[in-house]
């Protein structure tokens, strides 16, 4: 497979202008979604970037596109159920991490430590409750919930590579695509530091194409429609 890729990818690269060129980009768009479903996402990537290096095209920047977006769907499926046990985990443990300690009846009251944060009712307590910075589960929790984030920010940086691409697609089409429109939408709507701006360009879009031309149309419209009724839950 990689052989292959590696031949395909010099084609693309030295072959001319015409039909030859076409057909790289149909290889492309089936090789590269070939390797994502055997979960090769990074080289499938970058035979998109290479074959639009190459020569700029409509139908690669398409897949490229609508292959963030589904994945980006896809690992947010996966990842969000994992959010509030995480969370849930992180605080039971944190709880955990404040353990009583004993000291002399004498001893003079501290409120807190070099390692951690100690309380007590009244001076010359002998139970203090001491705060351990360093309690072993309460790390592990955090680092898991923390390794958490980072995937789901993988994800949100899917989805802005989506726009970056249907916007070409947009712009190579003379700002005017369907189905480009509708992505840009989609994949605003999915970000979670675009949603505002998606929930608009998706109410924008239900409107101007309530009365679908075509069988293309009537899919954008019905997948917007979907992630719009989503968003006023």
């Amino acid at each position: 497979m990689r052989l292959s890729i590696a031949i395909l990818l010099a084609t693309i690269t030295v072959c001319g202008l015409g039909r030859a060129e076409e057909l790289a980009s149909d290889k492309v768009i089936a090789m590269a979604g070939e390797l994502i479903q055997k979960g090769d996402t990074a080289a499938a990537f970058q035979m998109y970037r290479s074959s639009l290096q190459a020569k700029d095209s409509i139908d690669v920047r398409r897949a490229y596109g609508a292959a963030c977006y589904k994945l980006a769907l896809e690992s947010r499926a996966k990842l969000e159920p994992q959010i509030e046990p995480k969370k849930a985990a992180l605080q039971a443990a944190t709880e955990k991490a404040y353990k009583k300690v004993s000291v002399a009846k004498n001893a003079n009251a501290t409120t807190s430590t070099r390692n951690g944060h100690v309380s007590a009712s009244s001076p010359g307590a002998s139970d203090y409750t001491v705060f351990d910075p360093t309690y072993p589960p309460m790390l592990k929790a955090q680092h898991e919930l923390e390794e958490l984030q980072r995937e789901l920010d993988k994800g949100n940086a899917l989805l802005t590579e989506g726009i970056t691409q249907f916007r070409a697609v947009l712009r190579l089409n003379k700002n005017s695509d369907v189905n480009a429109t509708a992505h840009i939408a989609l994949c605003s709507a999915a970000h979670p530091m675009l949603k505002g701006q998606g929930k608009i360009l998706l109410h924008d879009f239900i409107v101007k194409y309530a009365s679908p031309a075509n069988p293309d149309e009537k899919a954008c419209l019905d997948e917007c429609s979907k992630a719009y009724e989503a968003m006023l839950k």
